[in-house]
């Protein structure tokens, strides 16, 4: 039982209970904060005042903002927020930073997803109509935009 116990985690590699790091946050996430909501934790900036990201968040820590960008390549209708979701060993074993869609016309989400997991980033590509996000954890997801 024991040989089948270290051959697991052997398997499972360096990841398993990884502290990741999660870098510094950009100068695009100075300005935005974190609220309690009616069901959740959001984030809001006096800069974007109808907008309100809500946070979803992998364990019972403190989200950080990270990163919040307007993409050029959709004339600025689309929007990433990307943080901090959740310390290794609560129902995940690595930290997670995950990422939300947001349309600006709208100010709603359209999509999110993971943007690493097991210490290494998910691969997001970016198409004229659509994003594609191809995680592990959340397997593929497609995510249209406006």
């Amino acid at each position: 039982m024991r040989m089948i116990a270290v051959g697991l985690c052997m398997a499972l590699g360096t990841s398993a209970m990884a502290q990741c790091p999660i870098g510094e946050p950009e100068a695009s996430a100075i300005g935005w904060s974190v609220i309690e909501g009616e069901d959740a934790l959001v984030a809001v900036s006096s800069r974007y005042p109808d907008l309100a990201i809500e946070l979803w968040m992998n364990s019972p820590s403190t989200p950080q903002i990270l990163s919040f960008r307007l993409l050029p390549k959709y004339q600025r209708r689309v929007a990433v927020m990307r943080y901090f979701s959740g310390e290794p060993g609560t129902s995940h074993l690595m930290t997670l930073v995950d990422q939300v869609v947001i349309d600006m016309t709208t100010h709603q989400e359209i999509g999110r997803g993971s943007w690493s997991e097991d210490c290494e980033p998910v691969k997001w590509v970016w198409l004229q109509d659509r994003v594609e996000v191809h995680g592990s954890e959340d397997g593929f997801a497609k995510i249209m935009l406006p």
